[in-house]
């Protein structure tokens, strides 16, 4: 009787780590997601420096 507390105790805590991973991975991977979003979102440096030079030609 002991010996099948101690599988289940086993399966539950092996179970419990499995969860603790699977919610680590899904949380990483929708940083990830925030970190592409939020690039797309930020103009790139050849888009700032034709911005820039259009605002240059426009102050002349």
């Amino acid at each position: 009787m002991d010996s099948d507390i101690l599988k289940n105790a086993i399966v539950i805590c092996e179970a419990d780590i499995t969860f603790e991973d699977s919610a680590t991975e899904i949380r990483s991977n929708q940083l990830k997601r925030n970190k592409r979003k939020r690039q797309r979102a930020l103009p790139s440096s050849s888009d700032e420096a034709e911005s820039e030079s259009e605002r240059n030609s426009v102050a002349k």
